[in-house]
């Protein structure tokens, strides 16, 4: 899974920052005394033989990591090894790593591999990344395993085939009680790192839950809030299995993002809803009712610059739609935020509004042990609600996350993440439903929620005064599957489809 936490953790990071571009040693200097390790050069003669010049500061050669002083690694940089200084080898979301170099989820830079770059003498590539084994075997692994742990337990997301690693998909998710996370290995993708002591998670008392029936927030158990990077809180469920009867509706709200960590199978035969309606926002979803309508809320009707418009859509990975306007300048949808990865977990926002109700649709990530079905005719809904009028107009909000994780991911019923749909005077915009149909705007003005192919709203259209100019449709959420292939079988609906950049697939270990 795709979350890394301060403390209690759930989920691993992709690497996050690319470095700058290499130095080139063989560009010419002027300078004439000899600098010494870590000082400034632009050639090798500028240093102090044997150090040579990299990132323009005078480095020790290397072959391999023991060659370096303790503690520092030795890397590839162009054609030469060298061993990183102090200052190079930490980085951040605002600290980029030296050029070639890419951040890692411990925030260390590290080189990049793959079977066309591969690491250097000694080190072993690990789901694109290249580690020293003194890093693998102090990382908390479980004996047999390559993988090494992130900085809280956790395992990257990666697109390409492990290299390196011997073993399967299956053998890598048997519970370990000894690994402290959650009982997955700390090699998998595990709930990264939410400590099976710290974070209350016990997986022998994990229970079954087995829905039967139409019921809301009715998981067996007490769920742990973590929390998040970017300081935003997630709820975990610790559960043995999963299975939604056929003819059950799971309904999940609350303020935070919901996790179901499950240990063995999870069967969806039925609905697990976790959309936003027109006054109540999905799980982690953002909403007008409460003053906090998210990071990608659309703009305001009737505002100074916008006087005579309606409020644009919510936008997360779509944007939303424009609003129409009676004259002058119309109000536009919100900013688009989030990554494809869906880390950390977030929801989707509302749209603009006056005086009305638009709520983002929730945030739902399920990670399972050995295998995710969602059967025909069942579905998983992260809709955005329509905006209902209370006095005023808006446009509809958002869809919100679905995050899907196992060795083996089957999609064979639904899975949709659509925007709701715009107000037009004083009528509401439908809620998202869990098909590839747009979510209707309110008659004869209000712009349609994304659906399907398209990702963002559509706009509102301009009516005879500014009152009944309709409100623009809610962009689309994300939806996001890792599979041990990273290619799930999918025989039914995504809404975003994966024809579009808020649709992704990716791989787990």
């Amino acid at each position: 899974m795709n979350h890394r936490t301060k403390g209690p953790a759930l989920l691993a990071s992709v690497p996050i920052v690319l470095g700058l571009a290499v130095a080139a040693s063989s560009c010419h200097s002027s300078k004439n005394a000899e600098a010494t390790l870590a000082q400034g050069c632009s050639i090798n003669s500028d240093c102090n033989s044997p150090l040579i010049c990299v990132f323009s500061l005078c480095h020790d050669a290397c072959t391999e990591s023991r060659d370096c002083p303790q503690g520092e690694r030795c890397v590839s940089v162009g054609v030469d090894n060298v061993c990183e200084l102090p200052s190079e080898s930490t980085c951040s979301a605002t600290r980029a790593c030296p050029g070639g170099l890419l951040c890692w989820t411990d925030m260390q830079c590290r080189n990049p591999c793959d079977a066309l770059q591969p690491c250097i003498a000694g080190n072993v590539c690990i789901d694109n990344v290249c580690f020293s084994p003194s890093e693998t075997a102090d990382g908390g692994l479980d004996a047999g395993s390559d993988a090494p742990a992130g900085p809280d337990g956790s395992q990257k997301d990666s697109s390409s085939p492990v290299d390196g690693s011997n073993e399967s998909a299956a053998d890598q998710f048997v519970p370990n009680p000894d690994a402290g996370v959650l009982g997955f290995t700390p090699s998998n993708f595990n709930p990264s790192g939410v400590d099976a002591g710290d974070a209350g998670a016990d997986w022998s008392n994990a229970p079954d839950a087995n829905i039967t029936s139409t019921c809301l927030n009715c998981l067996p158990g007490t769920p742990t809030t973590i929390l998040q990077d970017g300081g935003t809180n997630a709820d975990v469920y610790v559960l043995k299995s999963l299975v939604i009867d056929q003819t059950a509706a799971l309904t999940l709200q609350g303020p935070n993002p919901v996790i179901l960590a499950v240990l063995g199978a999870v069967d969806i035969q039925g609905q697990i809803l976790v959309n936003g309606t027109r006054s109540n926002p999905g799980p982690g979803g953002f909403t007008s009712v409460t003053g906090s309508p998210g990071p990608g809320v659309g703009q305001p009707p009737f505002a100074p610059a916008n006087p005579a418009s309606n409020g644009g859509g919510g936008s997360f990975c779509g944007v939303g739609g424009t609003a129409g306007a009676s004259s002058g300048t119309p109000s536009t949808g919100g900013a688009t935020y989030g990554n494809a990865t869906i880390t950390p977990l977030v929801g989707g926002s509302a749209g603009g509004t006056a005086s009305t109700w638009s709520s983002g649709g929730g945030a739902l990530q399920i990670v399972a042990g050995t295998s995710i079905i969602v059967r025909t005719f069942a579905f998983i809904n992260a809709g955005g609600g329509g905006t209902v009028n209370v006095d005023g107009s808006g446009g509809g909000a958002s869809g919100g996350a679905i995050l899907l994780e196992a060795p083996s991911v089957e999609i064979d019923g639904t899975l949709a993440a659509n925007g709701g749909g715009g107000m037009s005077g004083y009528s509401s915009g439908a809620d998202a439903t869990a098909n590839a149909t747009p979510a209707p705007g309110a008659s004869p003005y209000g712009g349609a929620g994304s659906a399907g192919t398209s990702a963002n709203g559509s706009p509102g259209t301009a009516g005879t005064d500014a009152i009944s100019t309709g409100g623009g449709g809610g962009g689309a959420g994300r939806i996001r599957i890792n599979s041990a292939t990273g290619s799930a079988t999918i025989t039914g609906t995504l809404s975003p489809a994966l024809s579009t950049q808020c649709a992704t697939q990716g791989q787990v270990h």
